[in-house]
């Protein structure tokens, strides 16, 4: 078999699994961490540098770079320290709810653990320079079984009785796993495509309650089932003016965590069995469908990039598998590093991330904000036992924009609370005037800062 037919060969497959991933995980949502760049050399540009990764990090962040450097084969770690706060409006009397009152007083303002987490992976071409296959695994050292929901509106006084950052824990602690492929179909045309793995969870309880007027007796069984959530990931890189400009383009697929299953028995009363079916559906570690587009040009000594992306967030599920009401976003990072001597390379970047989260004036209360990113980096090359090591190092600073939320009263009087409401509801009807224990009643303020680093160190052989 000749090179050409080989070639020919491997661009049908590349192009029917990408084409099969598409389809086959259009339902099933994917994409996972990176909210300013993933690996040392993109996190040290606040995201940007895209086209300019080519070891085993692009298998997450663009798979066709990969065939552009060596394979590869590293580890790496990332921790933060946070400084994001929500803090609520005093709340005015008159407003409570009659009947049993939360054993959880309402917390004034609260904040989020930011979790480290460890980066595995490796590529390789088997000798082949058109051909590399990489693999790369994010865990959180935090648990990777530690999944937390809430309710985004008054329903949540019943259990913490406050806000949460919703969208940034969840992002931040999902394990996953990438598997990718690339290859260079042309000098100067290359194509990608992955998948992405999370555990999702089937559960069902079986119960059995011998007596109803006492619930201190029960007999439960439980079947369980971990299954994985898959999705897709595909790239197009084109190499131009003898490798000085790259331009390309990825698409990250949806991807979430569902908790499925049902609680279901019977109840003994008098003399009948009662049944109980009680579902469950909730979805964790929500990451949206994504479109980027970037660009690297090398101007002498200079390596810059400018990188551009676009997430649908209107097809956000909450906790409780339901349309929030986000909007799409456009986020942006510039970035550029500069070569000093042949050992030592520096970066820097900026980057801006737009918030999905409408004003909170309704029932519901996402915590989130606008952020602008400052990156630097660096990285560090010699030669250990024959092969190139690196060690790259980042440090990021992400500002939040402030934001305040006002709860507003609909002008025709507040609805009751229930399903398919959005508006501020009232949960005593039939009490005058309104009544809510909402958490975020009657509005709140978030803002803060984060400080994101961390170390990699890659062979390349």
């Amino acid at each position: 078999m000749d090179i050409h037919r080989n070639r020919s060969i491997f661009t049908f497959m590349l192009t029917a699994m990408v084409l099969g991933f598409v389809f086959w995980t259009h339902d099933t949502t994917a994409q996972p961490l990176g909210t300013f760049g993933f690996g040392g050399r993109s996190a040290g540009m606040a995201g940007a540098g895209v086209e300019l990764i080519n070891d085993f990090d692009a298998v997450y962040l663009s798979p066709s770079t990969m065939v552009y450097g060596k394979s590869s084969v590293g580890v790496g770690f990332m921790w933060g320290v946070n400084a994001m706060r929500f803090r609520l409006s005093p709340r005015p009397s008159g407003y409570d709810v009659p009947g049993p009152q939360p054993e959880q007083a309402r917390t004034q303002s609260g904040s989020f653990k930011y979790p480290a987490g460890l980066m595995v992976g490796g590529s390789t071409g088997f000798g082949l320079d058109w051909l590399r296959l990489g693999v790369l695994a994010y865990i959180p050292l935090g648990g990777f079984g530690k999944e937390y929901t809430y309710y985004a509106d008054e329903r949540e006084r019943f259990f913490s009785n406050t806000l949460h950052y919703q969208l940034l824990e969840d992002q931040l602690s999902g394990m996953w796993i990438i598997v990718g492929m690339a290859f260079k179909v042309l000098p100067y045309l290359s194509l990608g495509g992955g998948m992405a793995f999370i555990p999702s969870t089937s559960a069902d309880s079986l119960l059995y309650m011998p007596n109803a007027a006492d619930d201190s007796t029960r007999e439960i069984n439980l079947r369980s089932k971990t299954k994985l959530a898959t999705a897709a990931i595909a790239s197009i890189t084109v190499s131009l003016l003898h490798q000085r400009l790259r331009l390309g383009g990825y698409f990250r697929d949806q991807l979430c965590m569902r908790i499925q299953g049902a609680t279901s028995g019977w109840m003994a009363g008098t003399n009948k069995l009662y049944p109980i079916n009680q579902p469950v559906d909730f979805v964790t570690s929500y990451s949206p469908r994504q479109v980027g587009v970037s660009a690297a040009m090398r101007l002498k000594r200079v390596r810059a990039s400018l990188d551009i992306s676009w997430q649908q967030w209107s097809r956000y599920l909450d906790n409780h598998d339901k349309r929030a009401g986000f909007h799409d976003t456009v986020n942006a990072s510039l970035g550029a590093e500069v070569p000093l001597g042949k050992a030592w390379v520096v970066r820097t970047g900026v980057g801006y991330r737009q918030s999905p989260v409408p004003e909170q004036t309704g029932r519901t209360n996402f915590v989130d904000n606008d952020m602008l990113a400052i990156a630097v980096g660096g990285q560090y090359s010699f030669n250990w036992l024959k092969q190139t090591l690196q060690i790259q190092i980042f440090f990021q600073f992400q500002g939040a924009l402030r934001r305040s939320n006002t709860k507003k009263v609909p002008k025709q009087g507040a609805p009751a609370c229930g399903p398919g409401v959005t508006d501020l509801c009232d949960e005593s009807p039939s009490t005058p005037g309104l009544q809510t224990g909402n958490p975020g009643f009657p509005g709140y303020s978030s803002g803060g800062w984060l400080i994101v680093s961390g170390i990699e160190v890659i062979a390349r052989f």
